[in-house]
């Protein structure tokens, strides 16, 4: 989904929307309570750390993923990485990536399993029930498993919660869906175990709740990994919170002279790729940008991305934390 498309909805079926937001409420919490105490399965042997929001779009949960996922690696632990399959064609749990060899590609598997694995090295599955992909993972020998965009996924009690919220608008109108962006009434927050307060830019200070973690771009690249220097772009990009990539395209001194936004999770035909062209040519850009997790899609296509590295405070800290849950 597009949070810029569906809040130019919600705006105009607000007096509709808003009494159903009262009643989605109170059924997720009781949900999550009944959950909690009476329905999710408790999977023994291997660890689960579960990596979600609270809101609508893109808030950071995925590199999130990433950064844990490598830093257990890193210290020789034998992780894999469980999307949810939403996105992609194939509903059976499937190895993704050994963490050498990626085995599908879109549109079979989600551009998040793409991204997982060409970025962390790490074992990537993908499982529409994620409960049979837990399982499949224990099968094969892993002994920590990260849920991607899990925090309300509750048929499976997790080792660790970690809840990671934008940092500079954690709980984005306040409003729960249908008429807002919470997925979850902010209340619910107290069921994780770790926040993660993700900020687009460099900030001073403590974070808004929980750890910092901050993005920082570290270049405009073409498709063959070369650092390029842009002075026009024409952005696009298919990702949860669009205006985000745009922000951080401002960063870079890069001016924009045009934009094209898809919904989350869009396949590119070659219709839009000429479209794109044609707007490129149009707007006399110097280059078609988009991001990473765009990139992954756009085989044979001649565009460019803006790369970026998030760092969590205290990563040491948090991993010990995993570890110990």
């Amino acid at each position: 989904m597009n949070i810029v498309w569906i809040g130019r909805i919600q705006k105009l079926l607000f007096p509709l929307l808003f009494p159903l937001s009262i009643v989605f409420g109170k059924v997720l919490y009781l949900r999550r309570i009944l959950y909690s105490n009476l329905f999710s399965k408790r999977i023994r042997g291997v660890k689960i750390i579960g990596v979600g929001g609270i809101t609508l779009g893109g808030v950071g949960k995925t590199p999130v993923v990433i950064r844990i996922a490598k830093a257990l690696k890193d210290r020789g632990k034998r992780v894999c990485v469980i999307v949810s399959g939403y996105g992609g064609k194939i509903k059976v749990p499937v190895l993704v990536s050994d963490g050498d060899d990626v085995f599908f590609d879109t549109p079979f598997v989600s551009d998040e399993a793409l991204l997982i694995a060409n970025r962390t090295n790490v074992p990537v599955i993908s499982a529409r029930d994620r409960i049979k992909g837990i399982e499949y993972a224990k099968d094969m020998g892993f002994k920590y498993v990260i849920l991607d965009d899990s925090f309300q996924y509750l048929k499976v009690k997790k080792s660790y919660e970690i809840l990671v919220l934008d940092g500079e608008n954690p709980f984005a109108d306040k409003l729960l869906f249908p008429a807002g962006a919470l997925r979850e009434s902010k209340s619910c927050i107290k069921f994780a175990d770790q926040i993660i307060s993700v900020y687009k830019r460099k900030v001073e200070g403590p974070a808004y709740m929980g750890k910092k973690a901050m993005f920082r771009s570290v270049g405009i690249f073409d498709r063959e990994g070369k650092r390029i220097f842009p002075h026009k772009a024409f952005i696009f990009c298919a990702i949860g919170n669009p205006l985000s990539f745009r922000e951080s395209v401002k960063e870079m001194n890069v001016e924009i002279v045009g934009r094209r936004f898809f919904m989350d999770h869009h396949m590119y035909t070659d219709k839009d790729k000429e479209k794109l062209i044609c707007l490129k040519d149009k707007k006399n850009a110097d280059v078609l940008l988009t991001t990473p997790k765009d990139m992954i899609k756009l085989k044979d296509f001649d565009c460019a991305y803006l790369d970026y590295v998030l760092e969590i405070e205290d990563m040491d800290g948090l991993i010990r934390k995993i570890e110990n849950a």
